[in-house]
C-alpha cells in the first residue's frame, strides 16, 4: 500500500474512529448513570436502615398499622396521631417510588431490597391510602407508590426482565 492509497482511505478511517469514539463515550455515560442510580438507591436504604429518626418513624408506623387494624372508622382514625405516623412513613415509600419513576433510583436494587416492605405497607394501609386519595385535593397522593406496587406485584412479563438477576447492565 502506498501513501496515496492510505490518503484515499483516511477519511473513511477517520469517520470510523470518530463513530467508535462516540460509541465508547455513549456507553461510558450510560454505565456511569447506572452506577449513580445504584448508589442513590443504596444511600437511600442506608439512610432508612441506619438513621435513628427513620427507625423511630418505622416503629411508629408499625404501631399505627396495628391501631388502624383495630379502628372502627377511618374518618375517626384520621384524627389520631397514629394516622400521621402512618402517613409519614408512607411518604418515605412514595419518595422511593417517585425516585424510581424518575429514574433517580435503580429499580432492581430497590426491588431486591424493599419489595416485601412495599407490598406489606401497601396491603396493610390500603384503606388509609384510599381514604387520603378521596379527600379533596389529594386525588394524586401516593400515585407513584400505587403504580410501583402494581408493577412489582404484577405478573412477570417479558418487559419486566429487570427483576431477573441475569439481566445485563441496567442502562
Amino acid at each position: 500500500m502506498t501513501l496515496d492509497d492510505a490518503a484515499r482511505h483516511a477519511p473513511i478511517v477517520t469517520a470510523a474512529v470518530a463513530v467508535l469514539a462516540l460509541l465508547v463515550a455513549w456507553i461510558s455515560i450510560r454505565v456511569q448513570r447506572a452506577v449513580a442510580r445504584r448508589r442513590a438507591a443504596v444511600d437511600f436504604f442506608v439512610k432508612t436502615e441506619m438513621d435513628e429518626r427513620m427507625l423511630l418513624a418505622y416503629r411508629k408506623f408499625l404501631d399505627g398499622v396495628e391501631q388502624l387494624g383495630k379502628a372502627t372508622s377511618i374518618k375517626e382514625f384520621s384524627k389520631t396521631e397514629p394516622y400521621t405516623d402512618i402517613r409519614t412513613y408512607l411518604n418515605v415509600h412514595e419518595l422511593m417510588a417517585v425516585g424510581i419513576h424518575n429514574k433517580i433510583f435503580d429499580q432492581r436494587i430497590c426491588y431486591e431490597f424493599w419489595v416485601d416492605e412495599v407490598d406489606r405497607a401497601y396491603r396493610d394501609t390500603n384503606q388509609l391510602i384510599n381514604y387520603v386519595r378521596s379527600e379533596p385535593g389529594c386525588g394524586e397522593t401516593y400515585t407513584d407508590l400505587i403504580q410501583l406496587h402494581r408493577r412489582w406485584m404484577g405478573p412477570h412479563w417479558i418487559w419486566q426482565l429487570w427483576r431477573s438477576r441475569w439481566w445485563p447492565l441496567q442502562i
